[in-house]
């Protein structure tokens, strides 16, 4: 039967004084839901927890500049909202079940359940003619509003008499509060940058005063706001003045070192202007992690910088850092203002353990005082970039540009920062877009930002600094010297003088193979005379394939080894801290031969040395990237074999010659563009000798700069040309508000054609436990009524024994369901994604299993419209995940 028309009419809704209208419900002494604050309450909660940060917390930073006391009445009047018929229904029959239903039929047809305040909050400010603190009431929530063609007197929201009475609130909240400081109602600053500093600031006010927890009609005394952002760890650090670069890094039982040139000119006086953008361009190995830090440290010790925020590609690359950040913040932060560095991505709450709220999730309103030097409040992903230091992914970082919830607190969280961006030659086109774009507002928010790399291409480095490319021709850009800093202030852009005739050289032959059977061969003799000989790969299964063959039947006395990221997490970081031992920089278990095969992982994550490499054609800055792990440390030198030589060999089976003779690349694409492989194969064919860092510039603009092409090179040149266009409209569209906000663990950071998932590798399981594979302990599953404590443990057990992998290459969900980890891990659900697998591990060569013990099957989702060509799943502890396809595939 359909539901009756209700007819409404002005007059019909109710109305309630404003000191009736709460903004919260409250648990009262016996534990039962009861009123909390009013409207007002938390307004000017919200009003002097705002106040608080900008008088105290902001005021000591170089950003108080970028604030305005009129920026307050965003956090006052972001709520006048809740003063409307919907809200005031819901709240009240939360512990009021017999509450009176203020407009007509709402409770019938369950509208007050579902109406969000924000709209109204929206309206009433835009009809006052505030559009951008409408705006910023209307997205408090994490997302813009949409009131959806509803005008501020809509008898949805209560008509004439509601809106009145949201237009009174806002002038009784202007006169009680706003006035007596000299605030006047009028809108905040049209400056477009400066709007998303003005809403994070009122999220995080709003977040703070919602964890007070109001009494009903309590009114707090102002060294309670104060106490309340202290406790949330908003306590100014200082930093130890007049600090030479070598206690920078000083450590108990290591000698100081003196800083080389570039780390000199990072550091001199005149170099160091806030605000700028610095390009440091560095071989590998050279030190640019400690230069950029001593640059961080002076324009914190003496420019009011408000923190660090360390960028990495990966979490790996973070996590390495982060080790180096925190001895580094111990030796510049005085004693009485000691801070924690913060580790900051998506599994860093599985590191560490010293924080009581888990990075894997988090609370909007409310939070656990730990006190500033635990800095377990910011231990969110939304709340990581406020803490003052942190290091972490890029992806944090990116989510302050682009279109996702609560994007702007990121944004306050990285104003004022020294913000050190790491590798930044090592993104594709669409990561690297949304890297300009955050750069610029980067210098917009009062950062300065540091830029970090090896191999940086003039057309890229103009990019970033915002200079024209009009002269970027090979011949220009190969004379650029290298290394080089360059550093973009207000007035320009300048390169300061460096004396480079000190620098080491270091001279690296080059072998070019076409056979992999030779360079085998030859990778064998090297480790048989002593020598410690790296073999990097393309990708996991070439890697697989040739440790096969070294570890088929070694010669006695020969260690083996192999690196990917398809190994279980404990497993990778095993044979990572061995084989860094192995091939380290103190040299202690240097003595024999030993052959370490492995792929990109091995060209930034891992501080190795090796006497020898071996490597499969790459892309130019991908091979410098791979020979700075070759004769890395100079003063591992006198323990080198005698007959080590710092040789290069380039091995290249199928060398592009021609469209008909190249076909190869066609069938089975490669990782790297044809077209980069192409140019890369013709910069070092014929080449026997490099010099590093002499050739680098040269090399990298060879490769890299814009020619016309002919023929099938100009076939391949449009498809990259292509690619590129499209993942920069795609970061494009990532950043435009005219897209729908997308949750955080959804934000599109990075790009790639196929999504990736993680696999539970088991040996057995039976009734509330699981035994990993790997393990000899089984994990008891707590049950779900369990403390979260119980099972963040749990899911920090079981994390140690995931591998990542595509979709197209794990076992499909419905071969190992997990109802019995929802509470613990998220599996997703039918009708969504899956991101996490299972399977066990079978004894017959490691094949994958399903809950049944019958062959696991690949998920046929992962390949998309294709057909999904992989036939069957292992896991080896030596080889780690592989997979076969269909013979005819």
């Amino acid at each position: 039967m359909p539901r009756p028309k209700i007819i409404r009419k002005a007059e019909d809704p109710r109305t309630l004084s404003l000191e009736e209208c709460l903004a919260k419900t409250a648990r009262n002494a016996s534990e039962t839901i009861g009123p909390g604050c009013t409207v007002e309450a938390h307004s000017a909660a919200a009003f002097e927890i705002a106040r608080e940060l900008l008088d105290g917390w902001f005021s000591h930073f170089r950003t108080d500049s970028l604030w305005e006391k009129r920026d307050l009445l965003a956090p006052l009047l972001h709520d006048v909202g809740k003063v409307s018929p919907h809200f005031q229904e819901k709240i009240h029959r939360a512990f009021d079940p017999e509450f009176q239903e203020i407009i007509p039929g709402s409770f019938a047809h369950g509208s007050w359940k579902t109406e969000n305040h924000c709209v109204p909050s929206f309206l009433t400010l835009e009809k006052l003619d505030l559009r951008r603190l409408a705006k910023i009431a209307g997205a408090h929530h994490g997302k813009e509003c949409s009131p959806m063609g509803r005008s501020v007197d809509d008898e949805s929201l209560g008509g004439e008499k509601w809106k009145e009475l949201r237009e009174n609130f806002v002038q009784k909240l202007i006169q009680k509060y706003a006035e007596p400081l000299g605030i006047k109602l009028e809108d905040i600053s049209a400056e477009e940058s400066k709007q998303p500093l003005v809403l994070g600031l009122t999220i995080l006010a709003d977040w703070l005063s919602s964890g007070m927890e109001l009494k009903n009609g309590e009114v707090p005394e102002k060294e309670r706001f104060a106490q309340v952002v202290q406790d949330a760890g908003f306590v100014p650090f200082a930093c130890r003045q007049g600090l030479g670069f070598g206690k920078l890094f000083a450590a108990e039982g290591v000698p100081e070192f003196e800083p080389n040139v570039l780390q000199q000119a990072m550091t001199a006086p005149e170099n160091v202007r806030p605000g700028g953008v610095y390009v440091l361009e560095m071989e590998m190995g050279a030190g640019k992690t400690e230069a950029a830090l001593a640059l961080a440290y002076e324009l914190l010790a003496k420019h009011r910088h408000s923190g660090i925020y360390f960028a990495l590609p990966t979490q790996l690359t973070s996590n390495k850092i982060h080790e180096r950040v925190e001895p580094f913040l111990r030796n510049i932060l005085e004693p009485n203002t000691l801070r924690r560095a913060l580790l900051v991505h998506g599994k860093s709450w599985l590191e560490d353990r010293s924080l009581k709220n888990s990075f894997q999730n988090d609370g909007e309103e409310g939070f656990q005082s730990a006190g500033p030097k635990a800095d377990s409040w910011f231990a969110s992903r939304k709340r990581a970039l406020l803490a003052p230091f942190a290091v972490g992914t890029i992806d944090q970082l990116l989510m302050a540009v682009i279109n996702v919830r609560h994007n702007a607190l990121r944004a306050l969280g990285a104003a004022g920062k020294v913000v050190i961006l790491d590798e930044v030659h090592s993104y594709d086109a669409y990561t690297g877009t949304l890297i300009r774009h955050l750069v610029k507002r980067l210098r917009q928010w009062g950062c300065s930002v540091i830029l970090l790399s090896a191999t940086l291409t003039q057309k890229l480095r103009n990019e970033l600094l915002e200079l024209e490319n009009s002269e970027n021709t090979l011949e220009n850009a190969s004379k650029v010297p290298y290394p080089l800093l360059s550093i973009r202030d207000k007035e320009g852009v300048f390169y300061p003088e460096l004396d480079r005739s000190g620098m080491r050289s270091k001279e690296v032959r080059i072998v070019h193979s076409s056979s992999l059977e030779d360079s085998l061969n030859s990778a064998m003799e090297c480790a048989m005379r002593g020598e410690c000989v790296l073999w990097i790969e393309n990708t996991v299964g070439d890697a697989q394939e040739v440790f096969s063959r070294f570890a088929a039947n070694p010669p006695s006395g020969i260690d083996v080894g192999l690196i990917h990221s398809r190994f279980q997490e404990f497993a990778r970081r095993e044979r990572e801290d061995l084989w860094v031992e192995k091939y380290g920089k103190s040299g202690q278990k240097r003595a024999g031969g030993k052959i370490l095969v492995g792929t990109q992982v091995l060209e930034q994550s891992v501080d190795i040395d090796a006497d020898r490499l071996f490597t499969r054609l790459c892309p130019t800055d991908m091979l410098l990237q791979r020979i700075g792990r070759l004769w890395r440390h100079e003063k591992l030198d006198p323990l080198r074999p005698k007959s080590a030589e710092c040789v290069v060999e380039i091995l290249n089976e199928s060398p592009f010659q021609n469209k008909e003779t190249s076909s190869g690349y066609e069938k089975t694409p490669p990782v790297y563009a044809p077209y980069v492989l192409m140019r890369t194969q013709e910069v070092f064919e014929g080449r026997t000798q490099l010099t590093i860092p002499g050739d680098m510039r040269e090399l990298i603009e060879a490769t890299y700069a814009e020619r016309e092409e002919t023929g099938w090179y100009a076939e391949l040149k449009h498809q990259l040309d292509k690619e590129v266009r499209k993942l920069e409209r795609f970061a494009a569209l990532g950043t435009s508000k005219a897209a729908e906000t997308a949750p955080d663990t959804e934000a599109s950071t990075r790009y790639s054609e196929e999504e990736t998932v993680e696999v539970l590798l088991l040996k057995d399981s039976r009734e509330g436990s699981l035994l990993p594979f790997g393990s000899e302990n089984w994990i008891p599953i707590p049950p779900k009524t369990a403390s979260r404590e119980a099972r963040t443990q749990c899911a920090r057990e079981l994390n140690r024994f995931l591998v990542r992998v595509r979709v197209s290459a794990a076992p499909a969900y419905s071969g190992f369901r997990l109802e019995e980890l929802k509470h613990v891990l998220y599996v997703g659900s039918d009708d969504g994604d899956r991101p996490l697998r299972a399977a066990f591990v079978g004894d017959n060569c490691g094949k994958l299993l399903d809950r049944a013990k019958n062959p696991a099957k690949p998920d046929s989702r992962g390949a998309g419209e294709k057909e999904n060509t992989i036939s069957s799943l292992n896991y080896r502890e030596k080889f780690g995940y592989s997979y076969s396809r269909k013979k005819d595939a």
